[in-house]
């Protein structure tokens, strides 16, 4: 009874992107993606990509087309079966949603932090530069990316706004919820790396007395060796703490997300911190499992990725002590014994056409 108990509770739950569709057909493709599967999943997660498509969002009183980097990773609109033609308006990804309701499927959206440098539209970064991150490397200095847990110039904290902007985007829509994934369920940068802006010191200070020293007090703003020898400090005297204060500021975040969404009756699906164990996690991104998953997460998904890994072996065994395939399985493990309590789905990954690698097809 126990195991068929546990088969009940398994859960078929995709991430895709839009091009998995095709505006072309009066469905949008929906049906016919169906018949692809040959099952029909519990939940979907459409990958947006541009966080745009929520900074921007101005509800569906009249259609409008998406600039060709919302709803195409990259801007990419090729699928690995063909072109799925022009840009997808607003109305078309209504007609997606409600075909898949049709099914039964509960549809979730999901997007990542980056910009393109206003490439395909005046990006709403260019407008609140002071809540993308603050990096040590030059290597990590390139178009903006947001940090959620920045503040904008007026002290208001970017995350109130975006938690009403993710409320208004799956009311409008129809979406069952929001799924977090990289760049809003940890930061972009691992935290020896950033964000070492005057604003996250401040924050850091209003969270504990942790005794910094003047010389790390005087404002940076983003000059580069500045900011560098703050980010040497710290990591090097304040380093449990600049961790623990994280953790702190995470899990905020994550329960303002869970509790607007909860409160419209919506779910929330979360990926773990890309395929890091919960000691890794902590250690060099500040997200704690255990306290993520007691703000109530309806899905929690750890990126396993167990077929890529198994596939990576010879690469990235000059990076760890034993094959990549047996850490990500440890994580799977150490995971489920950290968050005992948690509903713990895994990313069992196939391919990504936009970044370029595909399971079936490599392997």
């Amino acid at each position: 009874m126990e195991a068929l108990q546990r088969l009940d509770d398994y859960s078929k739950f995709l991430w895709l992107e839009l091009i998995g569709f095709d505006n072309q057909q009066e469905d949008m493709g929906v049906g016919e993606y169906i018949d692809n599967l040959g099952f029909v999943p519990d939940g979907i997660s459409i990958f947006m990509w541009g966080s745009d498509f929520v900074h921007l969002h101005e509800g569906l009183a009249v259609d409008a087309t998406f600039p060709a980097d919302i709803g195409a990773y990259l801007a990419s609109s090729y699928s690995d079966k063909k072109y799925t033609g022009p840009p997808w308006t607003k109305y078309q990804l209504k007609a997606v949603i409600d075909g898949l309701h049709s099914y039964g499927v509960s549809v979730l959206f999901s997007i990542f932090p980056n910009s393109l440098g206003n490439r395909f539209h005046h990006e709403w970064i260019s407008d609140h530069p002071e809540v993308a991150i603050t990096a040590v490397a030059e290597w990590q200095r390139g178009h903006p990316i947001i940090n959620p847990l920045r503040r904008f110039g007026d002290g208001s904290y970017y995350e109130d706004f975006f938690v009403r902007k993710v409320a208004e985007v799956v009311a409008d829509y129809g979406f069952d919820g929001y799924h977090m994934v990289d760049g809003y369920n940890h930061g972009w940068l691992q935290l020896c790396h950033g964000d070492y802006s005057d604003d996250m010191i401040g924050q850091f200070i209003e969270n504990g007395d942790v005794g910094l020293p003047d010389g790390v007090l005087a404002p940076c703003g983003r000059d580069p060796d500045k900011v560098t020898a703050r980010a040497t400090w710290i990591w090097q005297n304040r380093r449990r703490e600049w961790i623990a204060f994280h953790a702190d500021r995470w899990e905020r975040f994550f329960r303002k997300v869970v509790t607007a969404m909860h409160a419209a009756g919506k779910q929330v699906a979360c990926n773990t911190c890309w395929t890091r164990a919960p000691m890794e996690a902590m250690y060099r991104y500040g997200i704690d499992y255990k306290r993520i998953a007691a703000t109530g997460i309806d899905r929690f998904i750890v990126e396993t990725c167990s077929a890529g890994g198994e596939m990576l072996n010879s690469v990235c065994r000059a990076r760890y002590s034993v094959p990549f395939f047996h850490v990500i399985m440890a994580t799977a493990l150490l995971t489920r014994a950290y968050a005992p309590d948690a509903k713990i789905l895994f990313n069992n990954c196939t391919q990504d056409i936009t970044e370029g690698w595909s399971i079936l097809r490599h392997a």
